[in-house]
């Protein structure tokens, strides 16, 4: 990069749509600052997941709940991460897989654009996976970048394929019963 010198406080970043490698800094400045001063401040990168390696360590920055932001130093370097521009739906839905991410958007149209629920599936056992964790729809609120939508098995089905079950044992046993008694 023309007239940039490498005695000059630096940081390397990654990620967040950013090509431009090493970045000068001024001094005093932070992770924020320098974001919002070089364009990745923008609207799809994952602000709770920045990593950081400094001096051989390796951090994760959360700007979304830090209340002080994290200084830079020269030789850093940040991985921006983007965030996923789809949802995936999955379980017992017709078509699983990814859906186009739709700000807004409830988890029961995410089910409608994967098929809809199978005969076999259950709205009353739909659980949101974010970042590792369970979540019922109540409890996860909007459907956001990333999450996944799996739709579980309907107690019924269960007790119908238990039947289907038993009446085939039923079935083998009456022919084991009556091929028994032919000799």
């Amino acid at each position: 990069m023309p007239g940039f010198d490498y005695r000059s406080p630096w940081v390397f970043v990654s990620g967040g749509g950013y090509s431009g490698g090493v970045v000068e800094i001024e001094a005093g400045e932070d992770v924020r600052g320098m974001m919002s001063r070089v364009g990745i401040d923008r609207e799809n990168i994952d602000r709770s997941n920045i990593s950081l390696a400094r001096e051989g360590e390796k951090y994760s920055i959360d700007l979304l709940s830090m209340p002080e932001n994290i200084g830079l130093s020269r030789g850093d370097s940040l991985f921006i991460p983007v965030l996923p521009d789809s949802v995936y739906v999955g379980g017992r839905v017709v078509r699983g897989g990814p859906v186009a991410y739709i700000a807004g958007e409830e988890y029961m149209a995410y089910i409608a654009m994967a098929g809809g629920i199978s005969k076999e599936g259950s709205l009353r056992h739909v659980k949101i996976y974010r970042k590792g964790e369970k979540l019922s729809p109540r409890k996860a609120g909007d459907v956001m970048r990333g999450d996944a939508i799996i739709v579980g098995t309907d107690n019924f089905y269960y007790v119908t394929e238990f039947m289907k079950m038993l009446g085939q044992i039923g079935t083998f046993a009456s022919a084991v019963y009556i091929i028994g008694f032919k000799d």
